[in-house]
């Protein structure tokens, strides 16, 4: 959730990110559907990447709704800067993308 610079120690870290649809379900004729968007978009597939020199990993996982979650991702032994990005997509294939620097220590 926060985007600033971070500096990662460690084997690994958790990496959180939020999943916000705020769209409208729509019923039949274009009217506004008595289901809320959460049931109508999902599941929504996000994929964790963390990419430095010589090292790349991802993680991937399916959530049902919007909301707050985590994923661990294994970090290079080596010092360096990489970069970490998240990317969603729901069932519709609308995708979302956003990534953010780190340094490894």
């Amino acid at each position: 959730l926060d985007r600033g610079y971070h500096d990662v120690r460690g084997k690994a870290m958790d990496v959180a990110f939020e999943i916000v649809d705020v769209r409208e379900g729509r019923g039949r004729g274009g009217r506004k559907a008595r289901t809320p968007a959460v049931y109508k978009y999902g599941p929504y597939a996000v994929v964790v990447s963390i990419t430095a020199p010589n090292f790349s990993r991802r993680v991937a996982a399916t959530f049902e709704t919007p909301g707050t979650y985590s994923l661990r991702v294994d970090v290079p032994n080596a010092r360096g800067r990489g970069r970490v990005t998240v990317r969603v997509a729901d069932a519709t294939r609308l995708n979302a993308e956003d990534s953010y620097s780190v340094s490894f220590h």
